[in-house]
């Protein structure tokens, strides 16, 4: 005779959490969830990447810098931004995160009051300076910001939360590059665009430091 192996089951622990060490049934779901919304967006995405790379050329251009110059500095900033990108994730992991962020906008800020002076016809030193440095600052702030987002609102609902801060981060753009257009139009350039972004992204540096007052790296992180 055959005997026939029971198959385990697995029990609930507290009634909603399995201890198999797979992905949980609802977290299973949500990332099906999210691969479905990412891939329907990819068009959108596209769209919205290649208008910021036309946003971005078009800036350069208005200073009378050549489109085969435009765009290459435009590369040169997006190869920064994955090493940039990369490196800030390895901080977040040993540095306190707001201090992180509050270097990030401050340095953003200043470079963007720099900015104005040291775009011209053809490639400077200075404008290299500035397309390394943005380039690494770009995306760097989203290691922090998911840190943060899970420190305070917990693993269950951080995605949530930094989908509210894409969302909020996609909407200040749109208005940020509405108000640079009419700035454009009224003033014959994006200078004083440049300058008002500074000053946000210095008043982001100081707010960013009033999160979690009081409360350790360690504790907030833990």
């Amino acid at each position: 005779t055959f005997h026939t192996r029971k198959p385990r089951t697995r029990e609930p622990a507290d009634g909603l959490i399995l201890r198999a060490p797979a992905i949980r049934p609802h977290h299973a779901f949500r990332q099906a969830r999210i691969v479905r919304v990412h891939r329907r967006g990819r068009a959108y995405d596209e769209f919205l990447r290649r208008q910021h790379e036309r946003r971005t050329r078009r800036v350069l251009k208005s200073h009378g810098m050549g489109e085969v110059a435009a765009a290459s500095l435009l590369a040169l900033v997006g190869v920064f931004d994955v090493i940039g990108t990369i490196f800030s994730g390895w901080l977040t992991d040993k540095y306190d995160p707001r201090k992180l962020l509050f270097f990030y906008y401050f340095l953003r800020g200043i470079s963007l009051f720099l900015l104005p002076s040291i775009l011209f016809k053809t490639v400077h030193p200075s404008t290299l300076v500035f397309v390394i440095f943005y380039g690494l600052d770009w995306v760097a702030t989203v290691p922090p910001t998911i840190m943060l987002c899970r420190a305070i609102a917990g693993p269950e609902r951080a995605t949530v939360v930094y989908g509210w801060v894409f969302a909020a981060h996609q909407i200040g753009g749109a208005i940020a590059a509405y108000g640079a257009a009419l700035l454009r139009v009224k003033f014959g350039d994006y200078a004083i665009a440049f300058y008002i972004s500074g000053i946000f992204c210095v008043l982001s540096a100081l707010l960013v430091l009033r999160i979690a007052r009081g409360v350790s790296n360690k504790e907030l992180v833990r």
